[in-house]
């Protein structure tokens, strides 16, 4: 006669636990001489995949006194069926009045909420024998609160435990620690697996399928999205690419954010891979549309489709663009863009210079191909209170690397300090609009300068 009892706990709080309690109790003779009654208590560690196994053996209804050797299988079906894990043997385990304790480890992957059958064998410690099976194999069977987290499992790592659920090819790199997945993968209607996968430390996957995410980064969810630069965050969508330092993608399809602290909040298109839109200047920004490209540091995109920001700065939109010679649409050959200049004037200062789009180097670029209709407001201010505006009105090509104004442009003095002047130009060893100054030793001044560009152009 046997009787089984068998109890799966498992709970979630700050740590991840794993509790099984396994009670056997089994009577008969199963080798000459000996017949036997296994009581099993298991509890697996807070970290790694070994599990603590106390247990009490009884011979001919009375606890064993010895040593003996036991094997310990794990598999998929109550018969037949396959191994999964490892086969844990343990020799001359020593039974004081029935009790022993031993460890074992069947190595990853083993527990990831499909069903297991735990299969016991024992032979006597001075034996070279064959090991005797107890029968049957006693099921792995949770109890009602471990079924809210199915197909969990937890993995060792050097410095925080991995936490893997959803499908059970959902994987963890090598050596990498701290990482949650919490659920999604799937195999698509062809059989292929989309499952998700944390290639660096503490990186987290919410679901979806077919997402990667590394070091210290997130990929909330959807299908195809890769946060793969450091403390990167993907919200969603479709295929989507974080890739820059602290770079974060909303949402959308087919978008890339390379730049360090790079930033687009969604658009794109999952069904055509060249609308995507592309962050790749250092703190960039997209606010959705398609097909836009902010290259520039601190570039702004808020929207629209095909605009391009090639300056610092630079603040560009767009609605559409023009063709080149193959019937490819191309971004900026037809947009609006607002850049600001500015520089600061030392006292006692009576060279001319440039405003500058940082402050100190950047100018405003003039693609080759390409025509800018300017407006531009110039403002100035010194320490000492006095000030002066401007506007200036214009416009600038460049024609296969010339550069040059049209026309004179018209300047208008809506106030001014006798000693203050503003002029423009066009700088073809640069390809770049330039925005003189001039204070005549003035005490140090700030001058600001906001320009307005309608742009057209050519690709060649």
């Amino acid at each position: 006669m046997r009787r089984q009892e068998y109890h799966v706990l498992l709970g979630v709080g700050v740590g991840i636990f794993l509790l099984v309690i396994i009670s056997l109790m089994l009577a008969g003779g199963v080798w000459a001489g000996l017949g036997d009654t296994a009581r099993a208590t298991s509890q697996q560690a807070l970290v790694g995949t070994g599990i603590t196994y106390q247990g009490e053996l009884f011979q001919s209804g009375s606890p064993a006194n010895g040593t003996f050797d036991f094997r310990f299988r794990v598999f998929d079906a109550a018969s037949g069926g396959k191994q999964v894990g490892n086969t844990v043997t343990k020799d001359d385990v020593p039974v004081t009045n029935g009790h022993f304790t031993v460890v074992l480890d069947f190595g990853p992957h083993v527990f990831n909420g499909e069903a297991r059958w735990l299969e016991l064998a024992v032979r006597p410690g001075n034996s070279t024998g064959v090991y005797t099976v107890l029968s049957p194999r006693q099921s792995l069977r949770p109890v009602p609160y471990a079924l809210a987290l199915p197909g969990l499992r937890v993995e060792p790592g050097s410095e925080a435990p991995n936490i893997v659920g959803g499908h059970i090819s959902n994987t963890v790199a090598s050596g990498v620690s701290g990482a949650v997945i919490a659920g999604g993968g799937v195999v698509d209607y062809m059989g292929r697996m989309s499952v998700n996968k944390v290639t660096g430390a503490f990186g987290t996957i919410s679901g979806g399928a077919n997402n990667v995410a590394a070091d210290w980064s997130v990929v909330s969810g959807g299908s195809d999205n890769e946060a793969t630069g450091s403390m990167s965050t993907v919200g969603g969508g479709t295929l989507n690419l974080a890739l820059g330092e602290l770079s974060t993608v909303g949402g959308g399809g087919s978008n890339s954010a390379s730049g360090r602290y790079a930033t687009i909040a969604g658009g794109g298109s999952p069904l055509h891979l060249g609308r995507g839109n592309a962050a790749a200047g250092d703190w960039s920004s997209i606010g959705g549309g398609a097909d836009n490209y902010a290259m520039a540091t601190a570039s702004t995109i808020p929207g629209g489709a095909q605009a391009h920001a090639r300056d610092y700065g630079q603040f560009a939109y767009a609605s559409g663009a023009f063709s080149d010679s193959t019937g490819i649409e191309v971004a900026g050959t037809a947009q609006f863009s607002l850049y600001v200049l500015r520089y600061d004037v030392s006292a006692e200062d009576e060279a001319a210079y440039v405003l500058k789009l940082d402050g100190y180097r950047e100018h405003i670029s003039v693609p080759i191909s390409h025509t800018i209709a300017f407006d531009i407001l110039i403002t100035a201010r010194s320490e000492g209170g006095e000030s002066a505006a401007w506007t200036i009105h214009g416009a600038v090509e460049n024609t296969r690397g010339t550069t040059r104004l049209l026309g004179i442009p018209v300047i208008t003095t809506l106030s001014n300090d006798p000693g203050w002047e503003t002029y423009v130009q066009a700088d073809d060893a640069t390809d770049s609009l330039l925005i003189w100054i001039h204070s005549f030793s003035e005490t140090p001044v700030r001058w600001v300068a906001v320009v307005r560009a309608a742009q057209v152009g050519w690709e060649e």
